[in-house]
């Protein structure tokens, strides 16, 4: 077959073989770039998007990382040695928070009320105690205030 190809291509007069070559390399280069380079451009373009993304990924965990480095050292502060009573007062004021009733047990444990305290201060003073200062919640009672957003908070604690 490959010499009837030639052998026909011969019988052509000079024009339409440059003609046929012109358009035998256009096929090819058009076979190319088709079927090679542009799989290869697609391909780096998309590796090209995820190392964007897997930058913008990564410098997000090293942002976490370094915000939990910092607070893992804030949290390794030494627990505290006084009486709870007075590590309670001192958490309530450094959050904002105001008790209204306080009962100390022999027990070690104290009871406290408190009306009208934000939410959120509450949460995050409960969350001090326990975290820095070994404070544990026995028991707890929460209920929403008369304005929204604070609550009525009956707590039993104990310094473990």
């Amino acid at each position: 077959m490959n010499g009837a190809a030639k052998e026909w291509f011969l019988q052509r007069d000079r024009r339409e073989q440059l003609i046929l070559a012109i358009g035998a390399v256009c096929l090819l280069i058009f076979l190319l770039w088709s079927v090679v380079l542009q799989p290869l451009q697609k391909a780096r373009e998309e590796q090209a998007r995820t190392n964007v993304i897997a930058a913008e990924k990564l410098a997000r965990v090293q942002e976490l990382a370094a915000e939990l480095q910092q607070r893992s050292r804030t949290a390794a502060v030494p627990r505290s040695r006084g009486s709870i009573a007075d590590l309670v007062d001192q958490t309530l004021r450094k959050h904002g928070l105001q008790m209204q009733g306080f009962q100390p047990s022999s027990s070690g444990e104290v009871k406290l009320r408190l009306d009208g305290a934000p939410f959120n201060n509450f949460m995050h003073w409960i969350h001090e105690l326990e975290s820095q200062h070994s404070v544990q919640v026995r028991e707890l009672s929460v209920v929403t205030g008369n304005v929204a957003g604070e609550v009525v908070a009956n707590v039993r604690l104990f310094k473990g």
